[in-house]
């Protein structure tokens, strides 16, 4: 399977049909994503790639196509079984974005948007401001976050992996974090 962006052509390895949905809690927004258990469900893809690619922005082994219109998704998935090819520059996306968080979200009544596959699917539960509040002038007290909240940013951050960033403690999360922030 290949899939065609405007940066190149990729060789994918499988495509993950994922459903996600916003949904108000406790006064927030909160992003729930995982793998689809029914496509009528579902509104994103995310294309595994054979190889980590360097050369898109987020250095991903894939590639996270979110807010599809669910018959757009149909569509997609059918061409790919069918010809083993989809085409991604046909779609006119959300300005990019590290984070999904920061596009709109919408059911697919307005543009898709694309990014990292592992930061499309990284922490489900985690609220949409937790990355605002990273970017808020007091960055320097991280006391307000928890662990698995600077974990998310440091993966986003740094080259981490997850078993890495698990294995930290609170001190390591936030020299790393201060390391990091010093070094952009």
């Amino acid at each position: 399977m290949v899939v065609k962006t405007n940066r190149g052509i990729y060789e994918v390895t499988s495509v993950d049909i994922i459903c996600e949905k916003r949904v108000p809690f406790n006064g927030q927004v909160v992003r729930l994503v995982q793998k689809a258990n029914n496509i009528a469900d579902a509104s994103a893809l995310k294309f595994n790639l054979s190889v980590s690619v360097l050369d898109l922005p987020y250095a991903e082994d894939s590639i996270f196509v979110g807010n599809l219109g669910n018959a757009v998704l149909q569509e997609t998935v059918d061409s790919i079984a069918q010809t083993g090819y989809t085409d991604l520059t046909k779609w006119e996306f959300q300005k990019e974005q590290t984070y999904p968080n920061k596009c709109v979200f919408d059911d697919g009544a307005s543009a898709p948007y694309i990014c990292g596959g592992t930061i499309g699917m990284l922490n489900p539960f985690v609220s949409e401001d937790i990355y605002d509040d990273f970017d808020n002038e007091n960055e320097d007290d991280l006391s307000k976050f928890e662990d698995e909240q600077l974990r998310e940013v440091l993966r986003e951050l740094g080259d981490y992996t997850f078993l890495q960033l698990g294995q930290m403690t609170r001190e390591e999360l936030e020299t790393e974090y201060n390391r990091l922030e010093v070094e952009q």
